[in-house]
């Protein structure tokens, strides 16, 4: 298990937890290209967030194609859509079991269609169609 990213409000908790598990590495920074190298090669990528203005953690998953565990809050769930599982992120259990999930043996036709739907559900959000999205919006806007 590999958790990437800045320490921030309460993380001495969670890094106490961390240096205690032979199997759990941190990571505090990576460049993009090895960000994104390493989100191809996962399993899948948790992102329990409790508070996120976009979700684009969860955009870059989709596209690089690996299953996603988001929270069931915030824009991430929106971003997700059907694409991910939901997960409630004060619940410890839930997200444990989103985990087992994604672990479990023969389970290959799941990473297919988590991989797929979330590549589908990126394309919703690519420039153009995010561009042309906001520019219908101004136009109704505009003509009311």
């Amino acid at each position: 298990f590999v958790v990437v990213g800045r320490q921030a409000w309460q993380y001495k908790e969670v890094m106490s937890l961390i240096e205690r598990s032979n199997d759990i590495f941190y990571l505090d920074y990576l460049p993009f290209n090895q960000l994104i190298t390493l989100i191809r090669a996962a399993r899948g990528v948790f992102f329990p967030s409790l508070y996120e203005g976009f979700g684009l953690p969860v955009l870059e998953a989709f596209i690089c194609g690996a299953p996603v565990v988001t929270a069931d809050a915030s824009s991430t769930r929106e971003i997700a859509g059907d694409a991910a599982m939901l997960v409630d992120p004060y619940d410890v259990r839930k997200i444990r079991d989103a985990f087992r999930k994604l672990e479990e043996p023969n389970n290959d036709q799941m990473h297919f269609e988590m991989t797929e739907r979330g590549r589908a559900r990126a394309a919703l959000f690519t420039e153009d169609v995010v561009a042309a999205n906001l520019d219908a919006m101004y136009q109704k806007v505009l003509a009311d």
